[in-house]
């Protein structure tokens, strides 16, 4: 004749619980204070859950303790810099490559290019020469409009225009 679990109720099962994590506090308090346990609390417990009770106790120990051996110091990354770089380029003769001048870009952050407000053309974008000349290839930028470009350097990007006297605006941080 087959069994069937008995059904518990939802106050049994909040009971259970409660005395759980009671028990669960009781261990990890007794381990920081390498106090004994009081046998009231977990009297009603088998051997099999304090076992499992104590270990967990213990390995939240053992974290607590590595992260305060850590002496981590914790700050956003990318670290704020002290500096920045800016200027503009003049893109003095339609359809012709201009490229930026050579700054670092520090790890994490990023260049950005914004055509100048009073440009009435585009700014065109591309990683040479051929590139951004080819103006069905290359990134447009309108006047207002901004890109950030994760390089390395800033002299990897080139910019030309459809116009005379087209600005590209630009801004790195510096460490």
């Amino acid at each position: 004749m087959a069994t069937t679990p008995r059904e518990s109720s939802g106050a049994e099962s909040i009971t259970a619980l409660a005395t759980t994590g009671t028990a669960i506090a009781a261990v990890l308090m007794a381990l920081r204070r390498r106090e004994p346990i009081s046998n009231e609390v977990l009297a009603h417990l088998d051997e099999e859950t304090m076992v499992l009770l104590t270990a967990q106790a213990q390995a939240v120990a053992d974290i607590l303790n590595v992260i305060k051996n850590l002496g981590l110091v914790v700050q956003g990354y990318p670290p704020n810099t002290p500096t920045f770089v800016t200027d503009q380029l003049i893109c003095q003769a339609a359809n012709t490559a201009y490229q930026l001048p050579a700054f670092e870009i520090p790890e994490g952050f990023q260049l950005l290019l914004k055509g100048h407000p009073n440009n009435a053309g585009f700014i065109y974008v591309g990683k040479s020469q051929p590139d951004c000349t080819n103006f069905s290839h290359a990134w447009p930028l309108l006047a207002q409009e901004m890109i950030g470009l994760a390089l390395k350097d800033t002299s990897s990007v080139w910019v030309a225009s459809n116009m005379v006297n087209q600005i590209v605006c630009y801004a790195v941080e510096q460490k």
